[in-house]
């Protein structure tokens, strides 16, 4: 049940993002999480009306890093292809003509620069297709970031924004505050910070580290082991964890504090249980645990994998 609310508290979060400046507001809608590729893919409102919209289109070389430090309620999204440079689609989108044509997004070495009328009433949402090696070093405020299919150094921060990697297999660094982070099928190395969110990891290999703050932490297991090393911690937030009954790599389970515990026979028949008044461990497997999965003063909940 908890990696269902996650979820849907991701997607949303990603589908939608609000934002307030000036008494209007900003609503960015999309019907698929993953498979937008045009900025006609994109829903953007100003005050429940369409706004005014536009694109520019322009290629980066791909010698370095691809760096973006996004304006308030833009977003990014970055899959990689078999292309050599990057291919850089902006939406831009604003409530008036005059408006919309004050905004510029140019190439600025590996960067861009963004600029736009006063106040925040104009949006950015860039589309960009990148080598699968690239690098990425992406920052956005009241906004998403998604990432699919990239084998580069991948650095992620968001402020009141969704960041969401799946399918990617290098080094992963996510950091969100008041914002969910998702990464999926990704068999890379690194670590994930969310603060005021939740954190969902689904997969079967990788060497992660998840901590949040203030947040539930979910876990998917797939398959029956685990390549590597998975290390999640939550503090004051609650712990989910899916696995299959014939889950065969060792897995380990604590709760610290006096949260409650949920391990119905269904998921735990071949679990081995140690209760005591300030800790609780749940242990899968007959080896050592390579999944170490922890919260302090928040509930845990083991499910079994269909």
């Amino acid at each position: 049940m908890l990696r269902k609310i996650v979820s849907s508290i991701v997607i949303a979060l990603a589908l939608a993002a609000v934002a307030r400046a000036h008494g209007s507001s900003v609503n960015i809608t999309m019907d698929s999480d993953r498979t937008v590729r045009t900025c006609e893919d994109i829903r953007i409102e100003f005050d429940h009306r369409p706004a005014q919209r536009a694109e520019d289109a322009f290629k980066l070389p791909a010698a370095a890093p691809l760096r973006v430090r996004l304006p308030a309620n833009s977003g990014i999204r970055v899959w990689g292809t078999d292309r050599s440079d990057f291919a850089v689609t902006v939406c831009k989108a604003a409530p008036s003509t005059e408006s919309l044509e004050a905004i510029r997004v140019f190439p600025e070495g590996s960067s861009l620069a963004f600029r736009g009328p006063a106040g925040d009433d104009w949006v950015t949402y860039l589309l960009v297709e990148a080598p699968r090696n690239a690098g990425l070093d992406l920052e956005a405020r009241n906004g998403s970031i998604r990432v699919d299919g990239i084998s580069g150094k991948i650095s992620t921060r968001t402020t009141n924004g969704p960041i969401g990697i799946s399918r990617s297999s290098g080094e992963i660094l996510a950091n969100a505050t008041n914002g969910p982070v998702s990464i999926e099928d990704s068999t890379g190395s690194g670590e994930a910070r969310a603060v005021n969110g939740p954190i969902h990891i689904s997969g079967r290999s990788g060497n992660y580290r998840l901590t949040t703050q203030n947040g539930p932490i979910s876990v998917e297991l797939d398959g029956d082991r685990w390549e590597g090393t998975l290390e999640a911690r939550a503090s004051n937030g609650p712990l989910h964890l899916k696995l299959s009954e014939t889950y065969r790599s060792g897995v380990l389970v604590e709760s610290l504090g006096h949260g409650p515990v949920s391990c119905p026979e269904s998921a735990c028949r071949a679990a081995r249980r140690t209760f005591d008044d300030d800790a609780r461990r749940i242990e899968f497997g007959d080896s050592e645990p390579v999944v170490r999965l922890s919260t302090r003063n928040g509930p845990v909940s083991i499910e079994r994998a269909d």
